[in-house]
């Protein structure tokens, strides 16, 4: 049973993770490019995180992920700077980590839903 519930979780993070680069490649490149509006689905995407965690630990660790991976692909697929890429990892690495404590805040916004609202009875 245990080895399960690793695996579940490792997939989580790989989901979220996934999510994360291709949402971040989405609203640096395709819709939404350079507007506010990008926020919308990350929002959507971090409450879905934590409506679908079934652990306040899962919440958090795949919440941080997906917003670590968000930024950090948004940063680097819409950069075009002149500077080689390689001098921004350090910028890059600081602004996802404060995107990871967003993705923490949206999915406990998600797993806070979760938990408070009362389920219709059949």
């Amino acid at each position: 049973m245990h080895r399960n519930r690793k695996l579940e979780a490792t997939v989580r993070l790989i989901a979220f993770a996934t999510l994360g680069v291709f949402l971040g490649f989405v609203g640096a490149r395709v819709i939404f490019v350079g507007s506010w509006l990008s926020l919308i689905p990350w929002a959507l995407a971090c409450m879905l995180n934590g409506l679908t965690a079934n652990t306040w630990r899962a919440t958090l660790l795949s919440g941080a992920v997906f917003g670590f991976a968000l930024v950090f692909a948004f940063l680097l697929f819409g950069y075009q700077g002149k500077a080689p890429i390689a001098r921004e990892f350090l910028p890059f690495g600081i602004l996802s980590i404060i995107g990871g404590a967003c993705g923490v805040a949206g999915s406990t916004v998600g797993h806070l839903i979760r938990t408070h609202i009362p389920r219709a009875q059949h």
